[in-house]
């Protein structure tokens, strides 16, 4: 799976494999992620085997991923795929949403 997979059908991961799990920030949409289910978390873990296995150390709720996108629509409702990518990245790295007046 890419990230251009995911931000496509967002509403459709945050149903039903609630978290995407990357190797390290995205900034294209054809980099590889992992969207997994509750189901694959053990106890008390962050990153559940079925990722680290495939190298994917990094993860975000599918939510958090929604959430950065309805910003961003409210910032600018013509902003491409990059700029979402970057929004996303700044997320994940600041806990914060990106504010397009800054860049």
């Amino acid at each position: 799976m890419t990230w251009e997979g995911v931000l496509a059908d967002v509403p459709q991961f945050r149903r039903e494999l609630p978290h995407v799990f990357f190797q390290r920030c995205p900034t294209r949409g054809y980099e590889p992620c992992l969207a997994v289910d509750e189901d694959e978390f053990e106890p008390n873990e962050d990153v559940p085997a079925v990722a680290r296995s495939r190298g994917f150390t990094h993860g975000l709720p599918a939510d958090d991923v929604f959430q950065v996108m309805e910003n961003l629509r409210q910032q600018d409702p013509h902003a491409d795929r990059d700029v979402l990518l970057r929004a996303i990245t700044h997320s994940f790295e600041w806990d914060a949403f990106i504010d397009l007046s800054e860049i």
